[in-house]
């Protein structure tokens, strides 16, 4: 194209058509360009057909891609599917559930009667045992099911702990003894004998000596002995 021909007409087409017309004159200059491109169009359009179909034919909308439906993908789905927890509403898990709940425990109920104070002469010491000296006792007794003498206002269904502050005052205020832990434990086999198994079960008792000599200052002197019907009787056993 001679120079003023080529002025003139880039002067009167826009740029749109100036490129398309280049182009077109470079393809047919090298036609191997256009054989190139035609077989690179083919290819594309071969190997994205199955995409393009499924993306533009998706009910989620033309941008939005399908989820796959590969084997894989629908293997991992039920096993998902499987390993689900059953749901609440669930007739049959609710009562499972109620039929395992645990059973209440067994009530034990206690009476305690702290501060007993007693004179008497008890004690290693020939002193302690001559002039005397003043002793106080806590006691606590596990006994049986209290919701009947509760509910009946009734005595016989509890222990009447009038009688057990005598049977502990038959041995404070009796033969003396050398030890605390003798008096403990002598008390609390008095109880066990007085009282059958259907009422009381365990007694926790604890003696003082609130002047003992010691030759400093102290508040008292303490033994306590917790023992229940089961360990007592296993003990006197071995003693035999």
């Amino acid at each position: 194209m001679p120079l003023a021909a080529m002025a003139e007409w880039q002067r009167q087409c826009p740029s749109s058509a100036r490129q398309t017309a280049t182009s077109t004159a470079h393809v047919n200059h090298h036609p191997h360009l256009l054989t190139q491109a035609t077989d690179m169009q083919t290819l594309s359009a071969k190997t994205l057909a199955p995409y393009s179909v499924r993306f533009f034919s998706s009910s989620a909308g033309p941008n939005v891609l399908p989820t796959s439906t590969s084997p894989m993908s629908t293997s991992n789905s039920n096993s998902h599917a499987a390993a689900a927890p059953p749901s609440p509403s669930n007739p049959s898990s609710s009562s499972n559930s109620t039929s395992s709940s645990p059973s209440p425990s067994p009530i034990v109920d206690r009476i305690r009667l702290h501060g007993l104070r007693f004179y008497g002469h008890h004690g290693v010491y020939e002193y302690e045992r001559v002039s005397g000296q003043r002793f106080e006792v806590d006691i606590v007794l596990e006994v049986a099911d209290l919701t009947q003498a509760g509910e009946k206002d009734d005595l016989q269904g509890t222990i009447d702990y009038g009688v057990v502050a005598d049977v502990i005052r038959g041995r404070m205020e009796g033969s003396p003894v050398k030890l605390l832990e003798c008096l403990a434990l002598t008390i609390i086999d008095d109880l066990f004998d007085r009282f059958d198994a259907s009422r009381l079960s365990s007694v926790d008792i604890t003696l003082r000596k609130p002047n003992v000599n010691l030759g400093c200052i102290l508040q008292h002197a303490a033994v306590q002995m917790k023992r229940t019907r089961q360990q007592r009787q296993c003990q006197r056993n071995k003693e035999q």
